[in-house]
């Protein structure tokens, strides 16, 4: 076999080099047309990501806020529509959620595992609509011992719902407290600090977040650099206007 010269070997390696890059980009193509079209809109979209990782840790009136920013590309407007769907079918599906906790309740009296029943009773009521009912349910799930994090949460969104800023502080605090490397606690206290204004101690709490979640950190970071506008975003009674508008399509 013929040995090449120092000369041919890179032209050699060079060609080899642009036959792999050009099939490594035809590889991506096909993987890129294969997404489906939810995940592409998602890729596409800081605010539809951001919408996403809210609500997951419980923060509907946020990821409203998100959803209300995206772009116009059709894609991924059509996507922003279908989550704002899924999040309304919450609401519709909420009457048969307290019947299968309320049945939960009666079938499992061990006190250990009760909390954890009272407390997704109040996410079922609030979901309903039915704050006095939610706030209720979740102060029982404390008095009967419930410690996780994600309680204090949803009381805490709740109660700054309501208008009730103090407790909804000592809410997000507790949930730090009681296990501060859990991202969502760190993103729900972040993002209230940088509503209240308090832009110094959500900066910090950014940093605690960084290297434990990056896409929380990102979510923070955007909310601080859109301090006013997403302070000023409704969480109260007015967000149950948009819902219904939403709905109605009349918004």
């Amino acid at each position: 076999m013929k040995q090449l010269s120092k000369g041919d070997t890179r032209i050699y390696i060079r060609k080899q080099n642009k036959f792999f890059s050009a099939a490594a980009l035809i590889l991506l193509a096909l993987l890129v047309a294969c997404q489906p079209k939810s995940e592409r809109a998602y890729q596409k979209s800081f605010e539809l990501r951001a919408a996403r990782e809210v609500y997951t840790a419980g923060d509907a009136a946020s990821a409203r806020y998100y959803l209300s920013r995206v772009s116009e590309d059709r894609i991924v407007k059509e996507e922003a529509t279908a989550f704002l769907h899924r999040v309304n079918e919450r609401k519709e599906r909420a009457e048969e959620c307290v019947g299968d906790k309320k049945a939960d309740l009666e079938i499992n009296r061990y006190p250990k595992m009760r909390y954890r029943h009272l407390f997704q009773l109040g996410v079922c009521y609030e979901a309903e609509g039915d704050t006095k009912r939610a706030m209720g349910f979740y102060n029982l799930a404390e008095n009967a011992g419930g410690k996780q994090p994600q309680l204090y949460i949803r009381r805490g969104l709740l109660r700054e719902r309501l208008g009730d800023t103090k407790g909804a502080s000592e809410d997000f605090v507790r949930a730090d407290k009681l296990n501060h490397e859990y991202p969502p606690a760190l993103l729900t206290l972040a993002l209230f600090q940088v509503r209240s204004g308090d832009v110094s101690s959500a900066a910090k709490t950014l940093e605690a977040i960084k290297n434990i979640k990056p896409t929380y950190a990102a979510v923070i970071a955007d909310a601080l650099k859109h301090q006013k506008e997403y302070a000023a975003f409704p969480r109260g009674t007015a967000v149950d206007t948009i819902i219904k508008e939403e709905k109605n399509g009349t918004k």
